[in-house]
């Protein structure tokens, strides 16, 4: 069946309904509480106890799907005449279909949307690579909430919100995790509950080795009294694409092209894995006490990377015939394509299939989980900016009022250099971000990117109207312009009310002896400050000067003495340097040699929170921007 959107938005509407919606965070902003009934896409489910309560014997299972890079025309069920995706299209013919939901534009924001309900400006994440996506460590996780209420938590894949202690899927709720490297297809390799030395699976596929683990996990919980939530988070479809021979010869057969028979191989790979791991649920008898949630993190990448043969670029042709509904955009734009992504809920005799046309965003799945489940978070949780859909799910289109999202560009420094350490929040304009205003009528973009096929833009602003218009063609910001004045005004309270939450654009605390680790390492590419030094994605570069230093937050969970080593990628005609490393008055020095890593002495280190500094003492010969550092790595002695 098909359910009719609820009700729309007209030029005299002021978004007037609300629900609960509460927040641990300091009260920053006056407009908070306003705030809260201007947006329902910031009311939360009800969450009116101190501590996590659940009802124990009869919660159900969770197993969470995610695909990486995967448009919603991907799959055949969505009209795709080159895809062969039997076992998702299962699924979905099983499930509760959302054809109306949305995520962000890459994939870090879209996951920390997920795991915390929230938006992703709030989390403390801020953007894409350069330890901008770490996740704040007092944000809690759906699987630090089902963990508390007794479940047992299983996560295996891709994470890409955090990579250093304490951000760690097993550091944020996981009682099993498996943090796959990106992107390696063959062999898969990563790493496994917190052991220090890298897995590698030789001769295993990514996708099978995921999967595989899903299985062992479902299988050693299916007796245990408590349930389980899983979280597989699958690498594919992102570059580079690869696929094992047999999966690609069947499209070359077919008269495609490498590239594209490698893209149309890896979808039918993963949808065999999602078959395994659904054929597993029937096999042990849990079809029916399981929720089954598939969706993506972003919409479909023209590709640009290297595949096993060259450039994965597809041609225009084979982009029109992956895109075949011809959404407006890409993955990293806040057209259509960029954030439209499949959703689908199955728990076989409970919920009836059909077809929901309401806005649903990710920020809605937690709370959605939380309420399936019968959990309800303690009072000092941050506050979510999702809502609960199980009346939807339950038949139920009309009860939920109007939803509102907002989506951004992944940094908010977008127009100049992403990775630099943002030093004051509230110097960011509004006006100049990367956003979208959404609700069930009209879409708000503001300066984003021409698409082939966008309409132009009117002062930086679109308005698309989705009931006339769903195919983002036509602007008509001209002829409506108080739904415009509206919807900016929102977009403008939205931003200044993340900016004024308490973890946004905050920079990461590296951990020092978490959990009682006689290792940690600092990576040098996440710094809370930089003199002269250029952050990057991978590495911290630029350090051309005497005095040029970066700065990085630490929290050491142990005081002692501690040996102090530099990694970096050693290369000829590096830099003759003399780097100092200091903390509290205590500091360590030493010349660099051309190695790619190097002790460079010892030092004490109190406990608690401090500012450590890296910084170039004096240069004596080669090349000062050569030297890019990777991290720093502090062993307790």
């Amino acid at each position: 069946m098909t359910v009719d959107p609820g009700q729309s938005l007209d030029e005299s509407d002021h978004l007037g309904n609300s629900d609960n919606h509460y927040s641990a965070e300091p009260p920053v902003m006056n407009g908070r509480t306003r705030l809260a009934s201007i947006f329902t896409f910031l009311a939360a489910v009800s969450v009116a106890c101190a501590s996590l309560v659940s009802a124990a014997g009869n919660q159900p299972n969770i197993l969470l799907i995610q695909a990486d890079d995967l448009g919603f025309d991907d799959l055949s069920i969505n009209g795709n005449t080159c895809s062969r995706t039997p076992n998702i299209d299962q699924l979905a013919e099983t499930s509760v279909r959302f054809s109306n939901f949305m995520v962000n534009s890459v994939c870090s924001p879209t996951r920390g949307s997920l795991l915390t309900g929230r938006d992703y400006w709030r989390t403390g994440g801020e953007g894409l690579h350069g330890c901008k996506e770490f996740l704040h460590l007092d944000e809690r996780t759906f699987a630090n909430a089902f963990q508390d209420a007794g479940y047992a938590t299983g996560m295996w894949g891709k994470w890409h919100n955090g990579k250093a202690d304490g951000y760690w899927p097993w550091d944020r709720g996981f009682d099993d995790g498996y943090y796959a490297k990106l992107y390696q297809y063959f062999p898969s390799s990563g790493y496994y509950n917190g052991y220090p030395k890298q897995v590698v699976h030789e001769g295993e596929w990514s996708p099978k080795v995921l999967t595989d683990y899903t299985i062992d996990f479902i299988s050693r919980n299916k007796d245990n009294e408590k349930p389980f939530l899983a979280y597989l988070s699958f690498l594919t479809c992102h570059s580079t694409w690869n696929t094992p021979d047999r999966y690609r010869n069947k499209y070359l057969k077919d008269g495609q092209s490498d590239t594209f028979a490698t893209l149309l191989g890896m979808l039918e790979f993963m949808d065999d894995q999602v078959g395994r791991v659904l054929e597993h649920l029937s096999d042990l008898g849990l079809d029916e006490n399981t929720v089954v949630v598939f969706i993506s993190d972003n919409g479909p990448n023209k590709g640009g990377s290297k595949n096993h043969k060259g450039a994965d670029v597809l041609s225009e042709a084979e982009w029109a015939l992956r895109n075949n509904h011809g959404f407006l955009g890409s993955k990293s734009k806040l057209w259509q394509n960029g954030i439209k992504s499949p959703l689908f809920v199955r728990w076989k005799g409970r919920y009836r299939p059909a077809d929901v046309e309401r806005l649903v965003t990710v920020t809605d799945v937690f709370p959605t989980l939380l309420d399936i489940a019968s959990i309800e978070l303690p009072r000092d949780n941050p506050a979510l900016d999702g809502r609960s859909i199980k009346p939807y799910l339950e038949g139920d289109t009309k009860s939920l009022d109007e939803k509102r999202a907002v989506f951004t560009h992944w940094h908010p420094t977008w127009e100049g250099d992403h990775y630099d350490p943002l030093q004051d929040k509230t110097a960011l304009d509004a006006a100049k971000q990367k956003m979208t205003l959404i609700n069930e009528h009209y879409k708000l973009i503001q300066n984003e990117y021409a698409v082939p096929g966008s309409p132009k833009h009117r002062k930086g602003v679109i308005l698309i109207d989705l009931k006339a218009d769903p195919m983002e063609r036509t602007n008509v910001a001209e002829t409506h312009p108080q739904i415009v004045r509206t919807m900016q005004s929102e977009l403008k309270l939205w931003f200044s009310d993340v900016v004024g939450s308490f973890h946004s654009f905050t920079p990461t605390v590296f951990q020092i002896g978490w959990n009682g680790k006689a290792s940690s390492e600092v990576l040098a590419f996440g710094p809370s400050k930089t003199v002269g030094v250029k952050n990057t994605s991978h590495v911290a570069t630029g350090w051309d000067a005497v005095g040029d230093h970066a700065e990085y937050r630490i929290h050491v969970h142990r005081a002692g003495t501690y040996n102090v080593s530099l990694k970096r990628l050693a290369k000829k005609n590096e830099t003759t340097a003399v780097v100092v490393v200091s903390c509290n008055g205590k500091e360590v020095r030493s010349k660099l040699k051309h190695t790619s890593s190097q002790l460079l002495g010892a030092m004490h280190l109190d406990a608690g929170e401090h500012t450590l500094r890296v910084e170039i003492a004096a240069i004596e010969s080669g090349e000062p921007s050569s030297l890019q550092i990777k991290a720093l790595k502090f062993d307790r002695s």
